[in-house]
């Protein structure tokens, strides 16, 4: 897929297909935990050869790791649209602080951790938080404060997050 540049709508529509699926997943699995992964890709440009393989890496990495904690993942849904790229999957045998606790190790030790975003929900679809597991805030992939106070406030440009997007995934090659 080459670049495509999108609108705020269409990152709307994709967030609110994103949300309608997890909705869905929460509703129809009982005792079983939601687990999604996105990507944190600034600007019109959400996907991309380069990002989608970014993409398919954590999707890889966070099976692996599920599997390897003893979670069953008994549903796999992946999202390829051009403002953006998800897998949301339904797991079972692992709780929500242990789910999150992977998603977290993810996002921390990987080489393209910091482009993951990685979202766990309760059987009653509420979104665990970092500080639920004891987790430090996002940090902003450009200077290290907080991400959401970088983010409102639009410290950096998009050009800038940008370059730093291609420079993580260019490092990662390597």
């Amino acid at each position: 897929m080459e670049y495509q540049e999108i609108t705020l709508e269409d990152v709307m529509q994709f967030r609110d297909l994103k949300n309608c699926i997890q909705e869905t997943l929460i509703k129809n699995g009982k005792q079983s935990v939601v687990i999604s992964l996105g990507m944190n890709i600034p600007g019109p440009r959400k996907t991309g050869p380069s990002i989608k393989a970014a993409f398919e890496e954590g999707r890889n990495q966070l099976e692996c790791l599920v599997k390897e904690n003893e979670g069953k993942l008994l549903k796999k849904i992946v999202l390829e649209e051009s403002a953006g790229y998800a897998a949301i999957y339904l797991v079972a045998n692992i709780d929500v602080a242990g789910l999150k606790t992977i998603g977290v190790q993810l996002e921390e030790h990987h080489a393209l951790g910091r482009l993951f975003d990685i979202d766990v929900f309760s059987e009653e679809g509420q979104s665990i938080s970092r500080e639920f597991i004891g987790a430090e805030k996002r940090k902003c992939m450009i200077c290290s404060e907080d991400a959401k106070v970088c983010g409102r406030s639009r410290k950096h440009t998009i050009a800038e997050l940008q370059e730093k997007v291609s420079e993580i995934i260019s490092q990662w090659k390597e």
